[in-house]
């Protein structure tokens, strides 16, 4: 046999044993350290565009536990099993992440508060008015509840209707076999996006174009949540929305006031809608507590401090 050729194939077994051998230490540190491998799945839809997959629970970042129930919705409680319910629609910030457990978002500490009601969280990452308005018409799992929240920011009337296809959601279960790094691997590849690359990228986006796209966004979205608002309440049905404040308004408070969306619905539902921006803005400023884990996502004391002040309106409106 040639000596040559012994040594090529020993050279490519030693490349393969410490490519394999990467592999398996880079699986480990993404399990073990860093909470990869058990991503949460959805399941997509033609109306609201995609939510959490039924009846599942995931262990993720930091061992934290992101249970969701027999109806989608991020909760420990069955929705089917309960009554008195308090169903929570929003986004990222309602749903509250993988970095907190299921008992630290401000949706689970509400009903810590009220204990008459159980509450369920309908946030879903990256989502924005629209998704939020077709699941709350649309998706029978979620009929029958007693009082309806809707918590948002400026940014979700702008986003249009988001699909599965955006960013980085996961519509299968992973692999077997190295699924953190399946998970990484899936999350760059969305990440970088190679159509962008070539025929989907706008090269000569006109910005004073954009910015009308996403005026004409904000108004349609705050419209279609006027008329569902509206809808609900026609039902006879409680319903809350609560504003929350994102990185302009950290800013200079008074952003918020001027708004053109805040303004309206404080027009339209003087007693349904309240912000968040001034006590939870004071909170930050005061710099006590950590509220913020970027300039929109709650820390754990910001989902304390935001399960206050909605626990109280809905007992001051609604349960007394």
């Amino acid at each position: 046999m040639n000596s040559n050729w012994i040594r090529s194939v020993a050279l490519c077994a030693i490349v393969v044993t410490i490519v394999f051998l990467l592999v398996v230490g880079c699986e480990y540190v993404l399990r073990k350290h860093i909470g990869l491998g058990d991503p949460v799945v959805y399941d997509s839809h033609e109306l609201w565009g995609y939510s959490p997959r039924a009846n599942a629970k995931y262990s993720r970042l930091s061992g934290n536990v992101v249970t969701i129930n027999d109806a989608g919705l991020r909760s420990t409680n069955s929705w089917e099993k309960s009554s008195k319910r308090i169903l929570f629609l929003g986004d990222s910030i309602t749903y509250g992440g993988s970095y907190i457990d299921d008992r630290e978002t401000f949706v689970e500490l509400v009903c810590a508060q009220i204990a008459s009601h159980k509450c369920f969280n309908g946030g879903v990452n990256a989502q924005g008015i629209m998704n939020m308005v077709s699941r709350s018409r649309y998706d029978n799992r979620i009929k029958g509840d007693d009082i309806r929240v809707f918590t948002f920011i400026t940014n979700d009337f702008e986003r249009g209707l988001r699909t599965a296809s955006h960013a980085h959601f996961v519509l299968r279960d992973p692999p077997e076999y190295f699924p953190a790094t399946w998970e990484v691997v899936n999350f760059l590849a969305s990440y970088i996006d190679l159509k962008s690359l070539f025929g989907k990228n706008d090269s000569k986006k006109n910005l004073g174009h954009f910015e009308d796209q996403k005026r004409l966004a904000r108004m349609f979205s705050l419209d279609i949540l006027i008329d569902e608002v509206n809808r609900l309440k026609g039902e006879g049905k409680k319903v809350l929305l609560f504003y929350s404040p994102s990185d302009e308004d950290l800013k200079a408070i008074d952003i918020y006031e001027r708004s053109d969306i805040v303004i309206r619905l404080k027009k339209e539902f003087p007693e349904n809608f309240v912000s968040l921006a001034p006590e939870v803005v004071a909170a930050h400023l005061s710099g006590r507590r950590k509220i913020f884990k970027d300039m929109e996502h709650y820390e754990t004391a910001g989902h304390e401090l935001v399960a206050k002040i909605i626990s109280d309106n809905i007992s001051s409106k609604f349960l007394r």
